[in-house]
Protein backbone atom coordinates (compact mmCIF):
# COMPACT_ATOMS: atom_id res chain seq x y z
CA UNK A 1 0.00 0.00 0.00
CA UNK A 2 1.31 3.43 -0.90
CA UNK A 3 1.19 6.66 1.05
CA UNK A 4 1.39 10.09 -0.57
CA UNK A 5 2.49 13.25 1.23
CA UNK A 6 2.65 16.82 0.05
CA UNK A 7 6.23 18.06 0.61
CA UNK A 8 6.83 21.70 -0.28
CA UNK A 9 6.21 21.99 -4.02
CA UNK A 10 6.25 18.24 -4.65
CA UNK A 11 4.89 14.89 -3.53
CA UNK A 12 6.55 12.03 -1.70
CA UNK A 13 5.40 8.46 -2.31
CA UNK A 14 6.15 5.67 0.17
CA UNK A 15 5.50 2.01 -0.59
CA UNK A 16 5.48 -0.70 2.10
CA UNK A 17 4.60 -4.20 1.02
CA UNK A 18 5.77 -7.71 1.97
CA UNK A 19 8.63 -6.36 4.09
CA UNK A 20 9.92 -3.98 1.42
CA UNK A 21 10.06 -0.21 1.77
CA UNK A 22 10.66 2.34 -0.97
CA UNK A 23 10.19 6.10 -1.13
CA UNK A 24 10.80 8.81 -3.67
CA UNK A 25 9.84 12.42 -4.41
CA UNK A 26 8.01 13.72 -7.49
CA UNK A 27 6.78 16.97 -8.97
CA UNK A 28 3.17 15.84 -9.23
CA UNK A 29 0.92 13.47 -7.35
CA UNK A 30 0.15 11.64 -10.59
CA UNK A 31 3.86 10.84 -11.06
CA UNK A 32 4.02 9.63 -7.46
CA UNK A 33 1.00 7.35 -7.98
CA UNK A 34 2.42 5.88 -11.19
CA UNK A 35 5.76 5.15 -9.54
CA UNK A 36 4.12 3.63 -6.45
CA UNK A 37 1.87 1.37 -8.52
CA UNK A 38 4.88 0.19 -10.54
CA UNK A 39 6.86 -0.57 -7.37
CA UNK A 40 3.94 -2.53 -5.92
CA UNK A 41 3.70 -4.60 -9.12
CA UNK A 42 7.44 -5.31 -9.03
CA UNK A 43 7.21 -6.46 -5.42
CA UNK A 44 4.23 -8.74 -6.04
CA UNK A 45 5.83 -10.26 -9.16
CA UNK A 46 9.07 -10.90 -7.28
CA UNK A 47 11.20 -8.65 -9.47
CA UNK A 48 12.76 -6.91 -6.46
CA UNK A 49 15.45 -8.86 -4.65
CA UNK A 50 16.48 -8.38 -1.07
CA UNK A 51 19.10 -5.63 -0.88
CA UNK A 52 20.55 -6.95 2.37
CA UNK A 53 20.40 -10.44 3.78
CA UNK A 54 18.50 -10.84 7.01
CA UNK A 55 21.00 -10.56 9.82
CA UNK A 56 20.27 -11.52 13.40
CA UNK A 57 21.58 -9.29 16.16
CA UNK A 58 23.53 -12.27 17.51
CA UNK A 59 25.27 -12.63 14.14
CA UNK A 60 26.05 -8.91 14.00
CA UNK A 61 27.65 -9.01 17.46
CA UNK A 62 29.65 -12.11 16.57
CA UNK A 63 30.91 -10.46 13.37
CA UNK A 64 31.82 -7.28 15.27
CA UNK A 65 33.72 -9.33 17.85
CA UNK A 66 35.80 -11.10 15.21
CA UNK A 67 36.32 -8.31 12.66
CA UNK A 68 36.33 -5.01 14.56
CA UNK A 69 37.18 -5.61 18.22
CA UNK A 70 40.63 -7.16 17.65
CA UNK A 71 41.80 -3.91 16.05
CA UNK A 72 40.72 -1.78 18.96
CA UNK A 73 42.90 -0.98 21.94
CA UNK A 74 41.67 -2.77 24.98
CA UNK A 75 42.34 -3.07 28.66
CA UNK A 76 44.88 -5.87 28.15
CA UNK A 77 47.91 -4.99 30.28
CA UNK A 78 47.55 -1.23 30.36
CA UNK A 79 48.15 0.53 33.60
CA UNK A 80 46.39 3.81 34.29
CA UNK A 81 47.65 5.41 37.35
Amino acid sequence: MATYRKRGNGWRAEVRKHGHYFSSSFSTKAQARDWAMQKEVEIVEGKIEEALPHLLVREAFKRYATEVSPGKGGHGGRSYG
